[in-house]
């Protein structure tokens, strides 16, 4: 489940803080930052990882949007 794409780690940081205090069932499960090199310059993406499945990933992103959140699904 990504959360968010950040152009510093210092973005990424905060992106991860508000999160993870607001949504208790976050805490379940790893987060997961990776950086890569956009047209745009260093892209810093945070995500979640830990699902058993499919499924379960798609109910959190669900509850997580339900609450106000940003999220998708990556295919991997």
């Amino acid at each position: 489940v990504q959360l968010g794409a950040y152009g510093t780690p210092q973005l990424l940081q905060a992106g991860w803080s508000k999160p993870s205090k607001r949504h208790v069932a976050i805490g379940r499960y790893t987060p997961a930052t990776a950086r890569f090199q956009a047209p745009i310059g260093n892209v810093y993406r945070l995500s979640l990882k830990g699902f058993a499945s499919d499924a379960e990933a798609r109910r959190l992103c669900s509850q997580l949007k339900a609450a106000g959140a940003a999220c998708f699904v990556r295919n991997v």
